[in-house]
């Protein structure tokens, strides 16, 4: 059998080193071989089994990244529930700050006498 390259597809990833992403390209070649191709300097080339390897590799990153944005978000909601918590706690402390007037005690100022009618 002569040899033939057939074309699957392209994808671009985003790459910060890349101002618009990287190419890569994925052919099969009539020696059940995968060529990889990424931009013009690197070509994977492997067999069923890599591409198996390859394909358990990536889950397992998507994987881990659902796991880290978990955490992220978990931390950011506590974080935001704790301010919460305590903007009422400052709110609670401030309320119970007396005012000048509240701050007199009738009982010890000489001037108030619970028997006189006037204070009733």
């Amino acid at each position: 059998m002569e040899y033939e390259k057939h074309h699957i597809m392209n994808i671009k990833i985003e790459d910060e080193t890349q101002r618009n992403g990287r190419d890569i390209s994925f052919f099969v070649d009539t020696h059940e071989m995968v060529n990889i191709e990424i931009g013009n300097t690197v070509t994977i080339r492997t067999d069923e089994a890599g591409i198996d390897d390859l394909r358990e590799a990536l889950h397992e990153v998507l994987t881990k990244l659902e796991d880290v944005r978990y955490t992220r978000m978990n931390e950011e909601s506590n974080q935001v529930e704790d301010e919460m918590i305590q903007a009422g706690i400052d709110a609670r402390e401030q309320g119970r700050e007396l005012s000048e007037q509240q701050r007199v005690d009738p009982f010890h100022s000489g001037e108030y006498h619970p028997n006189d009618p006037r204070n009733w």
